[in-house]
């Protein structure tokens, strides 16, 4: 993951290689018990596939599963975006994967069927729980992180998240209450950066 992030950085300045790392700390906080160690290692990888071509590296499905495992090359995979050019048309459809949980197994399931994989339905659920909660972590630190963008950006990244992604953060809350709590969190944060912003500008 450090390799795939070499020389890149956030909004702030900071390495970006730290943002994995605490997504995959959230990830265990909000989890609770029986953490997996795919699901970790997942959550550190999670912008490998999609940041790899700003290092010049080649990252893929092949080249997580070569050193891992098939399931966090296909967590991986999901949690990616497609080339698409038209930002509001490739967040749309990325984003609509993850509306919720049936909705993530649907998108996990045609990969699966892709690449002629075998995975009992358990697995394809227990998988798409992951992705799911990976991907709510993301958000979380990324609404914590968003002092160094101005209010419209900020703005329009709680729409994003309004509209797709605490519809998912209640279906997860159902059996991990702390999902949902801790984005929520994130947002009134966010909203505060915005509100904190907007009256430095007027004084």
């Amino acid at each position: 993951m450090e390799e795939v992030h070499e020389g890149q950085e956030r909004k702030n300045g900071k390495d970006y290689s730290i943002h994995p790392y605490i997504v995959a700390q959230i990830y265990c906080l909000v989890h609770g018990n029986k953490i997996s160690e795919t699901g970790i290692i997942a959550a550190i990888l999670h912008d490998n596939i999609e940041n790899a071509k700003k290092s010049y590296r080649q990252e893929n499905y092949d080249s997580i599963q070569k050193d891992f495992w098939d399931e966090d090359a296909l967590i991986c995979e999901v949690l990616s975006k497609k080339d698409i050019q038209d930002k509001k048309e490739r967040n749309e459809e990325y984003f609509n994967r993850f509306y919720n949980l049936k909705e993530i197994k649907n998108y996990l399931q045609d990969i699966i069927d892709e690449k002629w994989l075998l995975f009992s339905s358990d697995t394809i659920r227990t998988m798409a729980f992951k992705i799911g909660i990976i991907k709510l972590c993301d958000r979380i630190h990324n609404l914590r992180t968003m002092e160094d963008f101005s209010p419209e950006d900020i703005g329009e990244k709680l729409e994003e998240t309004d509209a797709y992604l605490l519809p998912l953060a209640r279906d997860i809350g159902a059996t991990h209450p702390k999902v949902l709590v801790q984005l929520q969190s994130a947002m009134i944060a966010a909203q505060n950066i915005i509100i904190r912003k907007q009256a430095m500008k007027i004084l």
